[in-house]
């Protein structure tokens, strides 16, 4: 993570940025909650290392029908692949390699670091021996570096070698690397003293898709496609192919343990048994509960294996009876964090899959996950807050009681509206931006039965909306919509702010309407004036450092804007801009908050904070803007802009 006040050089004559107080006033970061998705889990001992967001999680499975967290570390950007080796765990992570001494469970610590760079994508790991790499999303290629780790506080890169092949999957077996590449095995000598140099290359036939891999002793098992292969690597110079089995439903990762094999698919989690590696045996079949059967890692223990699923956490399979493995426990993760709402101490997030989540952040410093309200699988996307009620969209929308926080209770549904990507609700009307249909206006005054009773059917697809007593916004497709809802059963259409590449962002305050495009080199913020909503009248236009103004939030003479930018250009802001709007004919930038990586998914204001979740990493926390907003104070010539709309919960 990091906070970053960008000097923007390329704007400074187009933006027109006088009056801009400085950007030394935005953001302080007062807090991160930054649990999420579940991509990577790895096992020692009686010891699971789970990835959740951004956090590692220490657990014990002495009892693995009652896993324990005993320790938590975050770091700063999602976990997507772990390693143990000995006292230490190596963690992957967006721009890099994590050392982190575990001799202390309950207090894990990092020892250092090695920036990785964007294009490795599998790592393994020795005592002191580092193996980084990835393939080439351009061409059949890849690279894999080899890295001394004796020294955490200084990893040293000692060689590299490029290979004209996919690589998906490396494993260390003393000074040899292993490779799981299109159909074969590739062997690597990566001695200390010498350059890495490809020592035996094993075709292992048209059947297997060599994306998986994983060693025990002196075995290899290969997986990929629809079947397995158990390679003897006891001599890595000369592996040898032992035997297949097919897998029915095919192969989406696999772990090894003694004598036994987990495989995962779309079916569950199989057991195989490799006792006799020349034939192995198919066992018996874990079905999880809620299982999506998504490509995920693996990892075992002796007799259980762990499946890690983005939206469910890490599934524990007990195989101690081998023909009847079963589920017998979770370790629990919440999810992604897509749109977000704010009311009195609480946040709700969309969760897509996992549904709603409930976080306490009374404390910015110190958040507490409240409760997390699934909804059998359906997808939420976006929310809103309205006092203890929540309304949630995505593949239906309901109306949702957190009256206690712990217990959220779904009050009513309406199925009519599917495939919601934003929401807002004005007094008992909800307004709900669908996906590649339009505007629904929905009835919420019972909230037991909610009703659709408005709707208006718009080219595009759209993904933002806001709405006042008679007008409703929309943004997303190749305009920004105008609708009046005067009469909901019956929403016009009456302007369109047309865009040629393509509308983001809206946001309503007073008369005023802030949208966002995605011009090239930079997004525009246009300000429209809507005194006459027929006609709306653009008074400026400001261009943002990024590459797409995804969400605008108000608070009085403040805009905050949530951007995302896959460009890694200093001048490009992934995160928050904060535009001063005081005068909304000479918007100025403020200061500016960027992340690395993380997808941008939304943006909520308390009276004093901006929540800004971060998809598969959580939410951040900071302060709002505090500085003064003009060089005099007053240099608008006008306040009468400052209190409109910024109480808006």
């Amino acid at each position: 993570m990091r906070a970053r006040n960008t000097a923007l050089f390329a704007l400074l004559i187009v933006a027109g940025w006088a009056g801009w107080a400085g950007a030394d006033e935005f953001p302080d970061v007062v807090g991160r909650h930054a649990y999420g998705v579940n991509e990577a889990v790895a096992a020692q001992g009686t010891t699971a290392y789970v990835g959740s967001g951004a956090v590692l999680v220490v657990v014990n499975l002495a009892d693995p029908s009652v896993p324990a967290v005993v320790g938590r570390l975050e770091l700063p950007s999602l976990i997507a692949g772990i390693v143990a080796s000995g006292d230490r765990v190596y963690a992957m992570i967006a721009d890099s390699v994590v050392a982190i001494d575990v001799t202390d469970p309950s207090a894990p610590a990092v020892l250092g670091s090695l920036s990785r760079g964007d294009s490795y994508y599998f790592g393994a790991f020795g005592d002191t021996m580092c193996l980084i790499g990835g393939s080439s999303p351009w061409g059949p290629s890849a690279t894999l570096t080899v890295v001394d780790f004796a020294d955490p506080a200084d990893p040293n890169p000692t060689g590299s070698l490029s290979i004209p092949r996919y690589v998906d999957a490396v494993e260390v077996l003393g000074n040899h690397a292993l490779l799981a590449s299109e159909n074969d095995l590739v062997v690597v000598d990566v001695s200390p003293a010498a350059e890495p140099t490809v020592v035996a290359i094993l075709d292992l036939g048209q059947g297997i898709d060599a994306r998986f891999l994983d060693v025990a002793g002196g075995l290899a098992l290969i997986g990929g496609g629809q079947a397995v292969t158990a390679v003897d690597v006891s001599t890595p110079t000369s592996p040898i192919a032992l035997g297949s089995l097919e897998i029915p439903d095919g192969v989406n990762g696999l772990a090894v343990y003694g004598s036994l094999a987990f495989i995962r698919n779309t079916s569950g989690v199989r057991v195989i048994d490799i006792s006799d590696p020349a034939l192995p045996q198919m066992m018996g079949t874990a079905v999880p509960q809620d299982w999506d059967g998504y490509v995920g890692a693996m990892a075992a223990v002796d007799g259980v294996g762990l499946a890690a699923t983005p939206y469910r956490g890490v599934r524990v399979i007990d195989a101690g009876d081998p023909s009847q493995p079963e589920e017998v426990a979770r370790v629990d993760a919440p999810g992604v964090s897509a749109g977000i709402a704010y009311c009195a101490g609480t946040l709700a997030v969309a969760a897509d899959r996992r549904g709603l989540r409930l976080v306490d952040v009374s404390d910015p410093g110190a958040q507490e996950d409240r409760s997390i309200l699934d909804l059998g699988g359906a997808s939420v996307k976006a929310v809103a807050v309205r006092g203890e009620t929540v309304y949630a969209v995505g593949t239906s929308l309901w109306v949702i009681s957190i009256t206690d926080p712990t217990h959220p209770e779904v009050l009513g549904e309406t199925p009519a509206v599917n495939g919601g990507n934003a929401i807002r609700v004005v007094g008992d009307r909800a307004y709900v931006a669908e996906n590649s249909f339009g505007l629904r206006v929905v009835d919420v005054s019972n909230p037991t039965q909610p009703m659709v009773i408005g709707e208006l059917e718009l080219d595009g697809h759209w993904y933002t909306i806001d709405a006042a007593d008679e007008i409703a916004v929309l943004g997303g497709g190749l305009e920004t919509a105008v609708v009046d809802v005067t009469n909901p059963a019956a929403p016009v259409q009456i302007a369109s702010l047309s865009d040629p590449f393509l509308s983001t962002g809206v946001a309503l305050q007073g008369s005023l309407l802030l949208s966002g495009d995605y011009g090239t080199p930079f997004p525009i913020l246009r300000i429209h004036d809507l005194t006459d909503p027929a006609n709306p009248v653009e008074l400026s236009a400001l261009p943002i450092p990024t590459l797409w103004i995804r969400f605008i939030s108000l608070s009085g003479s403040v805009a905050y804007l949530g951007t995302h930018s896959e460009s890694t250009a200093p001048a490009y802001i992934n995160g928050v801009v904060a535009v001063g709007i005081g005068d909304p004919t000479a918007p100025a930038i403020l200061g500016s908050y960027d992340i690395w990586a993380a997808s941008i998914e939304g943006l909520a204001l308390s009276d004093d904070h901006v929540f800004l979740s971060r998809s598969s990493e959580g939410v951040d926390i900071l302060s709002q803007y505090t500085g003064q907003l003009f060089a005099d104070d007053f240099e608008s010539g006008t306040t009468s802009a400052w209190s409109g709309g910024g109480d808006r919960p």
